[in-house]
């Protein structure tokens, strides 16, 4: 009778026998820990906030060409050859003051120019258990599919994608000094949910969370150009970029890099960037409460002396308090909100 058992498991199996077998075979992984949460528009508002930005500030005009950004990986026919066009498509996202050209040749004569180019540098397989047979060890072969060979009964994938960027000076040629963005995403997929999982980790700040993605490497690439793009301009023109990106926070070399530059700028460009961060704080102040606000600021936030003095110790505690900021409001907002529909 035993042999006879046998036999019906080895005709299907890839069957229910088999099933049952393999997963005894593999420890049990179990999925994220962290709350996979749907990512429906991608970065898309992110870009367009960075570019309200830019307008708010009242900067000029920025001119960028995208030079080809190629795979340096070993994922030949797994990762694209190349992700210009998403860069490309990310920067036109953020509004008519950040143009793109075809030639650096196009900037005008006068105009702030850049170019941007990088590699996408990393594609790893990090850890990869199955149980059964043909487990495929990536999510694509560089068109965005996400179903891996899916002969296994039972496995679970964990993939590192890096995307590192540089921005040059278009006039001169030279790198621009701490402006690059170095952005991973790990991948994480349970063979039996069909989903993918995926943290996102940068030089630039930290961004907790998860998401569902329905496009494997294709479309994880996608989000780290837009990811980096917000990180590129924001870094360019000193403006507080990780509050257009969900749940991300500034890192302390940043913050740093941010302090120094603003203490070399003239002083009527200290003023515009003061100005326009006290706006955030205080929606009403009116122009001629500018120095009131600026002693109002220092004394909510314990700075001392209280003066309408600016120094960089100000712009940078105004960058390091305005994502509390915006918590609060939107708990105000959450609040108001309830309020209204209980008394409706």
């Amino acid at each position: 009778m035993k042999k006879y058992v046998m036999l019906a498991c080895v005709a299907v199996l890839f069957g229910g026998c088999a099933t049952g077998v393999a997963k005894k075979m593999v420890p049990k992984l179990e999925k994220p820990k962290e709350e996979v949460v749907a990512n429906e528009t991608r970065y898309s508002v992110s870009l367009q906030m960075i570019g309200d930005m830019l307008y708010e500030i009242k900067d000029p005009d920025i001119y960028v060409y995208i030079a080809p950004i190629t795979n340096k990986t070993t994922g030949v026919g797994k990762v694209p050859e190349d992700i210009a066009g998403m860069l490309k498509s990310a920067f036109l996202n953020m509004g008519y003051k950040v143009h793109v050209v075809s030639n650096p040749e196009l900037i005008p004569k006068g105009a702030e120019g850049y170019v941007i180019e990088g590699e996408i540098s990393e594609f790893d397989v990090v850890r990869a258990e199955s149980a059964g047979m043909n487990l495929g060890l990536y999510f694509g072969q560089g068109k965005g599919e996400t179903d891996a060979s899916a002969e296994s009964d039972y496995g679970y994938q964990e993939i590192n994608l890096g995307l590192d960027l540089r921005v040059l000076d278009a006039t001169t040629g030279e790198y621009v000094p701490f402006v690059f963005a170095k952005n991973k995403v790990t991948m994480k997929r349970l063979e039996d949910s069909n989903k993918i999982g995926f943290s996102v980790a940068g030089n630039g700040f930290g961004l907790s969370g998860k998401a569902k993605v329905q496009n494997g490497v294709h479309e994880s690439l996608r989000l780290l150009s837009e990811i980096s793009s917000v990180e590129l301009l924001g870094k360019l023109r000193l403006l507080p970029y990780w509050l257009a990106i969900p749940n991300a926070m500034p890192e302390y070399q940043v913050i740093n890099n941010y302090k120094r530059k603003f203490r070399s700028l003239p002083k009527e460009k200290q003023i515009s960037f003061i100005y326009y961060l006290l706006q955030s704080y205080y929606p009403d102040m009116r122009e001629d409460q500018f120095a009131a606000y600026i002693r109002r600021f220092k004394k909510e936030h314990g700075l001392y002396p209280a003066d309408e003095k600016i120094t960089p110790k100000l712009f940078v505690r105004m960058l390091m308090d305005l994502p509390k900021k915006e918590v609060r409001n939107d708990l105000e907002q959450r609040r108001s909100r309830l309020l209204d529909s209980v008394v409706e």
